[in-house]
């Protein structure tokens, strides 16, 4: 073998020739590839994500598919790809490249780069498809090479690509194909080889010598000798010796010998002698040697031939022995543009980037191939190209030594593969992810928390909120719990619009299968709920046409003292308004008058008057008696005027409208049945937030004494309350807030807190936690924090959740659905996606409005039924609910009996109940319940008799006049005038 012709080709750059005989490539079919995307990405290092990769290449070497790796760029950004095709090189695989892809190529890529997310394409033919549409082609030949680690590596990424190509078109298509031990075995021992000659090319020695010496020598010999030698010898012997012998021999020729002998000798000699010997001598020698020698020694060296050796030894031998334990493919990498200036300059970036400083003798090659059709259909099939050799071309030991060296791959020996050698280490350098965030490509922090909640191992007193996530990778098999029992200790939900928060929180009522109440100050999101519970009850307060509430803040629940509810109510009261001075005093004073003027007893809270059921004060008797109080003060005519305008104007909005409607009356929601109950308040219509405020503080006085009342009676009893945007009640009081202020909001905060002895629990939901007062969100047990962007707000939470400030700022990046708990009990606070429940179904609104009134209907003709005998059925009083014959009704009174347009309107609804077979005596008893019921009242009957006569007159077209009944109207307290 010529070596020195294997060097001479070994430097020639590659000849777009050798493309010209590619083996035909069949074209993939549907099944036959899978790919995913990466959307997120989630690293801490470089080092780590070069090891990570390694490790997922490693996986896919033992498949028998080939591996694609595919980053496209257009003017938008950057698109990364990684995925599984048929490797047509291969007879077949262990399966296909689907069910690879999904059960091999995702989970190990998830599972080495935590909190990174693969996504499926939904159309996997786009991948192959967008490929044919570049009209310029290249491949990069030659060997990859590392320019070493720490800074270094920084230069060396594909983060230098994206960039310098950003807002370009291009494909950068990486295809590596694993190699069978076997073909690693021919690889290796062909470089042994190749070695072995090499060493010997690269150094030769040479060596001359010169000799020359002369010798002269003489010499002196001189010797005597004398001797003497006398000997005297006697010998004497005697000798015997007898013979005696047989032979016979009979008739068959066999013959028969013996015999025998003896011998005697004797013998004896005797010597004496005497010998002296006398020598003399002596001896002279002269020597003389003269020489001189001369030796050359030359050494030859083939620098060229030197290289190649220790490339060999150095590199090639050490990445075959590295790949055969982590994985050796054979790689091709293909560029993809739609012009030749945008080819040339990706080429020459990926040559600059992955060809390494030094110790590179193969560094990468452009090659343009977008004239061979044959070698572009197998880049955009995702095969390496093969050349077709000629037999004895590729037998040939120098065409094999000059290909190895090139580190490429000879199958079947016959048959040449287009691409590089790499292991799994080079791989990662080409085939690598960003470092930094892309176009494209989001980049997720690395951002540890806990991974060992507590575990709950009663069954019954598990509350699974959704499953673990480690660095933004969900662990669906490791679910989450808290403890039911601890639900009464309050639970705070904090987070961003559209996180979440609102699903975790039906979520976590569904799932507790306690009785709910939820105040929504600002949404209908909590009626949806109605198409799950059966019992679901809706109150739409300001919409009396759908669902109306009734509350009278100042009636007393059982076993509720005045001064609570004074105290109560005042506090919701300057929680709400700004309540300046002696407002507060006067305000206090004024509704103490107030039960003392209907027969109340002041010290025992009871009503001593003449009516069986005690008589509550109304809004309508506190403002008229604000007048009284202020002028019993003695201020003076400015203050008296300040003061009187002040109070009355914040209590005359809640005597108008709907507001009236529900506040300024006798009658009071039965607080004790909703307890058993599923029940949602909705505050929406409401558009006041100091009155939303006022509003919600009212629910709440009420709620919690009818839960000390439950208590009383069952001490197991539990019930949970769900407070959206909870700042409105238990607001930070700013600096500038007064004194009264902040009194009102901590009288509330000091009452929530206190509830939960009686089995209440408190679900402290907001989008704002700094608006909230601090010592609300210390009281709360479970804290479940959603996405928040500002600081303020992430400080305000993160003190109490044991979170370090990476943790904190990391609640910014926070997916929809995931959420941060910590709870009593727990070492850290760990990341969670929340199970979604039903909440994602949306329902057909008018079937959520009808659900509403449904359930409104049968709550209301519960309460009727309760209090007196009903003469018609469900069905009936569920029909006139829908017929909205009270609004007309009510539309008659307020505009007067000459309006003939409204009274036409209430005619024809009482006609259209009457061809429903529903009489005048049942439309007038449900209006007289309606509108005017008060338990156990003796004038009901009296206000009944009233309407029916009305409903005639109007039916008939008739005069008519309220004033002829002499109803007594001073201790009755009406919805609405009537004049």
């Amino acid at each position: 073998m010529n070596l020195n012709k294997v060097l001479t080709a070994l430097s020639k750059p590659i000849s777009p020739d050798i493309f010209k005989n590619i083996l035909p490539t069949v074209s993939l079919e549907s099944g036959e590839y899978h790919f995913y995307k990466l959307t997120r990405v989630s690293i801490a290092e470089e080092q780590s994500s070069r090891q990570s990769l390694e490790n997922i290449f490693s996986v896919i070497s033992g498949l028998g598919l080939n591996g694609v790796y595919i980053l496209e760029g257009d003017e938008y950004g950057v698109s990364l790809y990684f995925g599984l095709v048929r490797n047509f090189s291969r007879i077949s695989a262990p399966m296909t490249a689907k069910l690879a892809a999904e059960m091999i190529l995702k989970p190990s890529f998830e599972g080495n780069f935590f909190g990174s997310e693969l996504v499926e394409l939904d159309d996997q033919n786009k991948i192959v498809d967008s490929l044919k549409n570049y009209s310029h082609v290249g491949l990069l030949q030659g060997a990859v090479g590392d320019q070493g680690e720490g800074e270094a590596l920084k230069y060396q990424s594909v983060d230098t690509i994206i960039n310098i190509m950003m807002g370009k078109q291009f494909a950068l298509s990486i295809t590596y194909s694993p190699l069978q031990p076997s073909e690693i075995d021919e690889i290796e021992n062909g470089l042994h080889d190749a070695f072995k000659q090499l060493s010997l090319l690269a150094k030769n020695s040479l060596q001359l010598g010169k000799n020359n010496s002369a010798n002269a020598s003489s010499s002196t010999n001189k010797s005597h000798s004398d001797g003497r030698n006398n000997s005297i010898a006697i010998n004497s012997g005697s000798s015997d010796a007898k013979n005696h012998g047989k032979t016979t021999k009979n008739s068959e020729d066999v013959s028969e010998t013996g015999g025998d002998s003896h011998t005697i000798s004797k013998g004896a000699t005797y010597t004496a002698g005497s010998n002296h010997s006398d020598t003399q001598g002596s001896s002279t020698s002269l020597s003389k040697t003269l020489g001189a020698s001369e030796t050359l020694s030359l050494e030859v060296i083939n620098p060229q031939a030197k290289k190649w050796a220790s490339y060999i030894e150095d590199v090639l031998l050490p990445r075959v022995d590295y790949g055969r334990s982590r994985g050796l493919f054979v790689s091709s990498i293909s560029l993809f543009t739609k012009s030749n200036p945008t080819l040339l300059a990706l080429g020459n970036s990926c040559k600059s980037i992955f060809s390494g400083n030094s110790n590179n003798c193969y560094p990468l090659q452009l090659v343009t191939i977008s004239n061979s059709q044959q070698a572009v259909h197998a880049a955009q099939q995702f095969q390496i190209p093969i050349a077709d050799v000629e037999k004895k071309q590729v037998s040939s030991p120098q065409y094999k030594m000059n290909h190895w060296l090139k580190s490429r791959c000879i199958i079947d020996k016959k048959s040449l593969m287009l691409g590089a050698v790499y292991s799994t280490k080079e791989l990662s350098l080409v085939a690598g992810i960003p470092q930094d965030e892309v176009a494209g490509i989001a980049l997720e922090p690395k951002i540890t928390f806990g991974l060992n909640p507590p575990y709950i191992t009663e069954k019954s007193d598990r509350l699974t909120l959704g499953s673990l996530v480690k660095n933004s990778h969900v662990c669906e098999g490791h679910p989450v719990a808290i403890n039911k029992k601890e639900l009464n200790k309050h639970v705070f939900i904090a987070g961003a619009t559209g996180n979440g928060k609102t699903t975790t929180c039906k979520y976590l009522l569904a799932e507790s299968k306690l009785p709910f109440l939820v105040i929504e100050p600002a949404k209908t999101e909590y009626r949806e709920l109605i198409t799950e519970y059966d019992d679901l009850l809706v109150f739409t307060i300001g919409r009396e046409d759908l669902a109306p509430m009734r509350l009278n803040p100042l009636a007393l629940l059982p076993n509720e003292t005045i001064s609570n509810r004074i105290d109560t109510i005042k506090a919701a009261f300057m929680a709400s308004f700004d309540m300046e001075a002696a407002i507060p005093q006067i305000f206090e004073a004024a509704l103490y008058k107030c039960y003392e003027n209907l027969d109340w007893n002041l010290c025992y809270s009871k009503y001593m008057g003449v009516q069986e059921t005690a008589i509550y004060p109304i809004l309508s008797d506190l403002s008229a008696e604000i007048d009284k109080e202020v002028e019993r003060q003695n201020f003076d005519e400015r203050l008296k005027k300040d003061y009187i305008a002040s109070i009355k104007s914040r209590l005359q909005g809640l005597m108008v409208g709907a507001k009236g409607q529900m506040l300024n009356c006798t009658q009071t929601i039965d607080f004790d049945a909703l307890l058993d109950k599923r029940v949602v308040i909705e505050l929406e219509e409401i558009r006041n937030n100091q009155e939303k405020s006022l509003l919600m503080g009212f629910v709440i006085t009420n709620l919690m004494q009818a839960v000390k009342n439950r208590h009383e009676k069952d001490s197991s009893f539990r019930h949970l309350t769900l407070i959206e945007e909870a700042h409105r009640l238990l607001a930070n009081p700013s600096i500038a807030a007064s004194s009264n202020e902040k009194l009102g909001v901590e009288i509330f905060a000091d009452m929530l807190a206190e509830i939960r002895k009686y089995g209440e629990g408190l679900i402290i939901v907001d989008q704002i936690p700094n608006k909230l007062m601090p010592e609300v969100i210390k009281s709360t047990n479970t804290k479940i924090i959603h996405k928040l962007i500002a600081k303020d707000d992430k400080d305000a939470v993160g003190n109490g959740m044991a979170l370090n400030e990476q943790q904190q700022n990391y609640l910014s990046q926070l997916d929809v659905g995931h959420a941060v708990i910590f709870s009593q009990g727990w070492r850290q606070s760990v990341q969670v996606k929340i199970n979604p429940g039903s909440a994602n179904t949306v329902p057909d609104r008018k079937l959520v409005i009808s659900k509403i009134k449904s359930e409104y209907a049968k709550f209301s003709y519960e309460i009727l039924k309760r209090i007196e005998d009903v003469e018609y059925s469900f069905t009936t009083w569920q029909a006139l609910l829908e017929s909205n014959v009270l609004p007309a009704y009510e539309n008659v009174i307020s505009y007067g009996f000459d309006n003939s347009e409204k009274k036409m309107d209430l005619a024809n609804k009482i006609n259209v109940l009457a061809d429903q077979n529903i009489n005048l005596r049942w439309v007038s008893h449900f209006i007289a319940a309606n509108v005017y019921f008060e338990q156990n009242n003796d004038e009901l009957p009296d206000w009944q008799e009233a309407v029916h006569v009305m409903l005639e007159a109007v039916k008939e077209q008739q005069p008519f006049s309220l004033q002829q009944y002499n109803l007594d109207q001073s201790k009755r307290r009406k919805i609405v005038c009537l004049d």
